[in-house]
């Protein structure tokens, strides 16, 4: 089953018009009207102050729960308590789902002394637990979990189960049928260590299921997301060779073969299609000059464009 199957909500943030690819559900935008698109439909900044947020979202949650998307994080530094001057995290806001003024899901970042940024999540009115330290100005992929059931929560962080460290019990039901949606909401408060965020997020997805399939949490993450949303047709040998043919959903692909330079699908029909060479696009920012530098390539067709590491025809070595 392919996990946009189960979404019940999709921002993709490829456009400024931020409606969600389910419902079409409206995005409003409160604080800086400017929505900072990155290059290449990669995501959106968030910016200082500025909140988005729908109204009464069918979600359709009840006892168990999907959240996925990309981030790239920054970690502003840590806050001083005003009264007793000690150096604490700072807190910076994510995203929430508030149902009749009662927050039922908080997911914000913490700030660690050491540079790098912890995810805080809360569900329910008395569970809270925090992930693994995550570096910064790097894309991570979180793909969390929660079973009410079961009673449990995973975090699958960059496509591998991540501990969570808590001593809470997490809840068997929050009734999040219908949900008032925020990104960057300041929903714990506006104290002096909670700040809203300048990280960039992608694809943003919400599912009224538990899913933690590993095969499928790496599907998610490799392939684009237009593939997944229109669900191609594939047959199991295309994941070997990590490429999708562009196959009409009226013929099926039933075999993948190689001549050692292009791979060729046999379809249904007696046709075949020949596959381009393997095009990759790494999420690392590679207009930063250090990251340049760690990259040793191999081959003609390794190229960096608009930040982007671009592979053609070769091979690199971070």
């Amino acid at each position: 089953m392919d996990y946009l199957s189960s979404a019940k909500f999709l921002l993709k943030f490829n456009n400024t018009s931020l409606i969600d690819e389910i419902d079409s559900t409206q995005m409003s935008v409160s604080g800086p009207s400017s929505i900072n698109l990155l290059i290449n439909d990669r995501g959106m900044q968030m910016q200082r102050t500025q909140v988005l947020s729908a109204s009464a979202v069918s979600l359709g949650v009840s006892n168990r729960m999907t959240i996925a998307f990309w981030l790239l994080s920054n970690n502003p530094g840590m806050a001083q308590d005003p009264l007793t001057e000690n150096i604490e995290n700072m807190n910076i806001s994510l995203l929430d789902f508030d149902v009749s003024g009662t927050n039922v899901v908080v997911l914000d970042e913490q700030t660690q002394f050491n540079g790098t940024n912890k995810l805080r999540i809360n569900i329910g009115s008395g569970y809270e637990a925090l992930s693994v330290e995550y570096s910064i100005d790097t894309w991570h992929h979180f793909w969390l979990t929660w079973d009410g059931t079961s009673l449990e929560v995973k975090l699958y962080l960059d496509g591998k189960l991540s501990t969570l460290s808590t001593s809470d019990t997490p809840p068997a039901s929050i009734g999040a049928s219908s949900v008032d949606l925020s990104l960057n909401r300041l929903a714990n408060g506006d104290d002096y260590n909670y700040i809203s965020s300048t990280a960039s997020i992608d694809d943003f997805a919400v599912l009224n299921v538990e899913m933690d399939d590993v095969d499928i949490i790496q599907k998610a993450i490799n392939r684009n997301i237009d593939d997944a949303l229109i669900e191609p047709t594939t047959c199991p040998d295309e994941f070997d060779y990590n490429i999708i043919f562009n196959d009409p959903s009226a013929i099926q692909t039933t075999g993948i073969y190689s001549d050692g330079i292009y791979l060729y699908a046999s379809r249904s029909n007696g046709q075949l299609l020949q596959g381009k060479n393997l095009f990759w696009e790494s999420r690392r920012d590679f207009s930063i000059g250090g990251e340049i530098d760690s990259v040793t390539t191999f081959g003609s067709g390794v190229t960096i464009e608009n930040g982007m590491l671009k592979i053609t025809d070769g091979t690199v070595k971070l």
